[in-house]
């Protein structure tokens, strides 16, 4: 078989199996997450404060399974934190960015960060400055599917897509914490690099398919 022949094959090959990929993610019952929804209102020093979302927000969200918080620690200091849970029928994330300029904020500032966890070991996650009526913000925003953490949804839907080639089932989420940046970035990001490490085993527990 020449070249040209052998490509036009795999091709073909890869659309049969996309296709049987995408009737069998739209034909299989949705993957539920109400315990999402039971997130815990205190993580280490900080409690949390509910903050409510109309039904419109879930609608353009599409998806039932997201919170929006504020947690508070005893030194004043207040961080808001959003989660967007998604199953693999229906991965329908915005950038960070979008998300953020659709609420009226200016992104000044975008580029990967990487947080580390311990000693040797670090996740790489992304960051913002945002600006709106003369506020700065800092924000820290990261993907995640079943504890594969990324700032890129390319990688993630790399992942997902692997998965749904295997017949697994899968979900993803959004995470996005953010600070007004009242003294400076450098105490700004200590507080939220705190923030993260201490949500982290939750936020993979309550996102995490298998425990869904």
């Amino acid at each position: 078989m020449n070249p040209m022949n052998r490509r036009f094959v795999i091709v073909i090959i890869l659309t049969l199996v996309t296709a049987v990929i995408i009737f069998k993610v739209r034909t299989i019952e949705p993957v539920k997450n109400e315990r999402l929804l039971n997130f815990p209102m205190v993580i280490g020093k900080w409690n949390g404060i509910e903050i409510p979302m109309e039904d419109w927000v879930f609608a353009s969200l599409e998806t039932p399974y997201s919170i929006l918080r504020n947690y508070v620690s005893p030194d004043g200091n207040k961080i808001n934190l959003a989660i967007v849970w998604y199953d693999d029928k229906e991965i329908a994330f915005h950038s960070a960015a979008a998300c953020l300029g659709g609420a009226g904020n200016k992104v000044t500032e975008m580029e990967p960060y990487q947080l580390m966890i311990e000693k040797n070991r670090g996740i790489r996650i992304g960051r913002l400055v945002t600006e709106k009526l003369r506020l700065n913000q800092l924000v820290f925003y990261y993907y995640i599917n079943d504890g594969y953490i990324t700032p890129n949804q390319t990688d993630l839907r790399k992942k997902i897509i692997i998965k749904r080639m295997k017949m697994q089932r899968t979900s993803a989420a959004f995470i996005r914490v953010m600070m007004p940046i009242i003294k400076d970035r450098k105490d700004t990001a200590k507080t939220l690099e705190e923030f993260v490490k201490t949500s982290l085993p939750l936020v993979i527990e309550y996102t995490d398919t298998k425990t869904t």
